[in-house]
């Protein structure tokens, strides 16, 4: 198995990964004019729009940090809301 492997013992990591394979990048405001080889975002675009280093949340993702603190999980759900919002043209003006 690799480290990217998510299974029922990484559920942060899981639901985390979930949602951000969920997201389109145009929606999230993401410019790429590379081939993507993921469907999403990738975790270095989900960090940077949640104002958090991209090795921290690979670290979360991937389960070798277990225990973010709270204020790095209510600003990724921020950040998931806020692309649900751009999805449904809810974004608040």
């Amino acid at each position: 198995m690799s480290r990217d492997d998510h299974t029922d013992g990484n559920p942060i990591g899981s639901f985390l990964r979930s949602r951000r394979e969920r997201i389109d990048p145009a929606s999230a405001g993401v410019v790429d004019s590379t081939r993507r080889r993921v469907k999403g975002l990738r975790r270095e675009e989900l960090a940077l729009l949640a104002g958090v280093s991209p090795s921290y949340y690979s670290r979360i993702e991937q389960g070798r940090d277990r225990h973010p603190s709270r204020e790095i999980l209510q600003a990724l759900a921020y950040t998931d809301t806020l692309v649900d919002y751009a999805l449904h043209g809810l974004a608040p003006r």
